[in-house]
């Protein structure tokens, strides 16, 4: 037939003057030349590749090239008995539980992962077990398609989600929100940022960014947390939480700037600790005082007490209290002194030698404030000032060293001794006297050494008042 066609179209193309002669051999080259073209035609086109079963084939099966059995192709050549004798003794069991039907599924969906890439993580997604239970129900389902999924599903799974999430956001406006933020790395070092807004009926992912080739800087992240904010509202949020880093400070003085009813009205967020968080909120809340007593005095302030009209009540009496404001006056007046002088100790600067000095002045300064308020001299007595100084002394008991005594006396510092005229020269305090004592005892073990130490000490001491007798001549 091939030849039949390729010798009448040699025959056109002589007749019409194309082709001169047709050669014996032309006819048999064209027919060998489409052969090959067609091969190469079918070659092309995508062939099933057969599936790994362990089974040899139905009938069904093997008449269909898309269901070959992988036995088939590997499979030793048996003899007609022996084939017999396999089909009576496992055909049976088989056929009952449709092993060749399991293995056969169980290859096609292996191949799905495999010619799509997908991860092998996705067989522990429980959806992906679920979704073939529920169709094993179904009879002739037919799985949707990609422009389905992709769009109509797709749209019917966030309105899903929407509609279980919104009992969450309504607790947002009667229970308060707080923004959360934090930085980290995934499995491909890409750098991520998740913003989670929490309250008590629970957290909400808001987003998670990738930073990638960006460069986090104040402004960046203070953007991503407006927008976070806007789609909370801002007047559901309570507070931003973010980590201590100094770009984050800045994001938080420009979030400030954006979002303050009343100027100055920010609380800060104190660590707890036995002393000094009380201090930095009473002196927060003495900062803060007018824009405290302009949010109560607020309409806004109404609708807050519909939530809870007795404790508005009670916040509002407190805030407009001149009582309450003189006592946190008086508070800061003799924890102010123990404040400062803690935050000049704790320094890398070598200060050894004016601890002493230090908690001096501040017990000085703390039985001022307290006679002040009280209305009382000096000598007179005061229950108050007498268990504030108990517990000074007790603290000081228990955190000074000899050490403490030692460098105080090497230390000579006249401006000190000039403050108050009830003050002494450290060699002639029996208490620092006597530490220091205990000092050279315990760093001179040998006696020679120890009476060295004392003769040079009693020199330096010497020495000293003479630069002080001279200092005040002058």
């Amino acid at each position: 037939m091939v030849e039949h066609h390729c010798g009448n179209m040699l025959r056109r193309l002589k007749s019409a003057g194309l082709v001169e002669e047709v050669a014996g051999g032309s006819v048999t080259s064209i027919t060998k030349l489409v052969k090959d073209c067609k091969e190469r035609i079918a070659n092309r086109e995508a062939r099933q590749v057969p599936l790994p079963s362990s089974t040899k084939g139905s009938s069904a099966a093997r008449g269909s090239s898309s269901f070959v059995s992988y036995g088939d192709y590997t499979r030793a050549p048996t003899t007609a008995a022996e084939g017999k004798k396999r089909r009576a003794v496992g055909g049976a069991i088989e056929k009952s539980f449709q092993n060749e039907s399991r293995e056969e599924c169980n290859g096609e969906i292996a191949r799905m992962f495999y010619t799509s890439g997908l991860s092998f993580n996705l067989a522990r997604n429980p959806h992906y077990r679920n979704s073939y239970f529920r169709v094993s129900t179904l009879s002739g389902y037919v799985p949707p398609g990609y422009n389905a999924i992709r769009t109509t599903l797709l749209a019917n799974e966030r309105k899903n989600l929407e509609n279980q999430l919104m009992p969450l956001k309504f607790a947002w406006r009667d229970k308060g929100v707080s923004i959360c933020s934090d930085g980290w790395s995934d499995a491909q070092r890409r750098p991520l940022i998740n913003v989670i807004a929490v309250c008590e009926s629970g957290p909400m992912m808001l987003k998670a960014v990738n930073c990638e080739g960006e460069y986090k800087d104040h402004q960046l992240i203070a953007n991503l947390f407006i927008d976070s904010i806007k789609q909370v509202s801002y007047e559901n949020v309570v507070q931003v939480v973010t980590d201590n880093a100094h770009v984050c400070s800045k994001v938080g003085a420009l979030i400030a700037i954006m979002f303050s009813d009343h100027c100055n009205l920010k609380l800060l967020s104190v660590a707890l600790t036995k002393f000094a968080s009380t201090f930095i909120m009473l002196k927060r809340f003495k900062t803060i005082k007018n824009g405290l007593q302009q949010m109560v005095i607020s309409t806004k302030w109404d609708d807050y007490r519909e939530n809870d009209y007795r404790k508005a009540g009670r916040v509002k009496e407190m805030l407009l209290d001149d009582l309450m404001w003189d006592n946190i006056d008086h508070i800061l007046s003799f924890t102010e002194p123990i404040y400062e002088m803690i935050k000049k100790a704790d320094t890398d600067k070598p200060c050894l030698h004016l601890v002493y000095e230090w908690w001096d002045s501040m017990m000085e300064q703390v039985k001022k404030a307290i006679y002040r308020k009280e209305m009382k001299q000096i000598y007179e007595k005061s229950s108050f000032w007498d268990a504030v100084h108990k517990i000074l002394l007790s603290h000081w008991s228990k955190d000074n060293t000899p050490l403490h005594c030692l460098a105080h006396s090497l230390n000579p510092n006249l401006e000190w001794l000039d403050e108050d005229s009830h003050r002494v020269a450290p060699h002639k305090d029996l208490d620092v006297t006597r530490e220091k004592k205990n000092c050279f005892l315990r760093y001179f073990t040998n006696e020679d050494d120890r009476r060295n130490a004392n003769i040079e000490y009693d020199n330096f001491s010497v020495y000293a008042r003479v630069w002080k007798w001279r200092c005040d001549e002058r």
